[in-house]
């Protein structure tokens, strides 16, 4: 005879990232989400701290920015946000606004592309052409460094999309 447990196979044991988030501000909303602290050199105020609660708030919010954005600049309908849809982040990762940017990204129902800053523009050209990327959020630094590269995917201020 069989000792073993049985296995549910239809139950749902995998949460998706921003469901893990979403359901620790429901139980601890003002439980610390990410602190960031001061770099070598940064004084003391430097420090970044957000608690679950804000980092739903802003990240849903940055969501539904980037949905409105989106379907009211790109009229072509592989470009809406969807499940199959790819939008990379080029921001500094060393700021709590990356982590929303990318909780964003999930919330909307997208995929993320991580575009690091030390990547050379042809190689995350390449990337970005590969992965059939829709849109880039970019902090100002890496606005200014996509500005003068041709790309097929929509250029998107992070600033422009907070609410």
């Amino acid at each position: 005879m069989d000792k073993r447990p049985s296995i549910d196979l239809n139950a749902k044991r995998w949460k998706r990232l921003e469901d893990l988030v979403w359901s620790s501000a429901q139980r601890t909303p003002t439980a610390i989400a990410i602190d960031r602290p001061p770099a070598l050199g940064e004084v003391e105020e430097a420090r970044q701290v957000i608690t679950y609660a804000d980092l739903e708030g802003r990240a849903k919010s940055l969501a539904l920015s980037l949905y409105k954005i989106l379907r009211s600049r790109v009229t072509r309908a592989q470009y809406s946000i969807g499940s199959e849809q790819v939008i990379a982040i080029a921001m500094k990762r060393d700021q709590i606004d990356s982590y929303i940017a990318l909780l964003s990204v999930l919330e909307a129902g997208a995929a993320y592309l991580i575009l690091d800053e030390s990547f050379p523009l042809l190689r995350a050209q390449e990337m970005i052409n590969d992965a059939q990327v829709v849109a880039v959020i970019c902090d100002e630094a890496a606005m200014q460094r996509w500005a003068a590269v041709t790309l097929e995917a929509e250029l998107i201020a992070y600033s422009s999309l907070i609410i």
